[in-house]
């Protein structure tokens, strides 16, 4: 039996952490059943938590909009691995 690795996923906690959590658990518990041997877990970050996050590599990887993409990618190299669908608009959300 292989070991668990752990991806931490930071998501911007702009409602509260409660709210964040329970918002991301579903895709969270998804990953972690679809890829083997590794738990993804949520991390709520307030905005002002996000960049400490993302320098001091406490993530794996980070849910932010555009903008906060766009920052982190020039300070810190941050790649663009996914995006998402907004389905009630029908349009890529990077």
């Amino acid at each position: 039996m292989f070991a668990q690795n752990s991806i931490k996923i930071g998501v911007l906690s702009y409602r509260g952490e409660t709210e964040s959590i329970e918002s991301w658990k579903e895709t969270a518990e998804y990953l972690s059943e679809q890829i083997p041997n590794y738990q993804f877990e949520i991390i709520p970050l307030a905005y002002n938590e996000m960049e400490a996050a993302v320098s001091q590599k406490k993530i794996d990887l980070l849910v932010c909009n555009p903008a906060n993409y766009i920052l982190y990618e020039k300070r810190y190299g941050l790649g663009q691995y996914c995006h998402f669908a907004d389905y009630l608009s029908r349009q890529s959300i990077s």
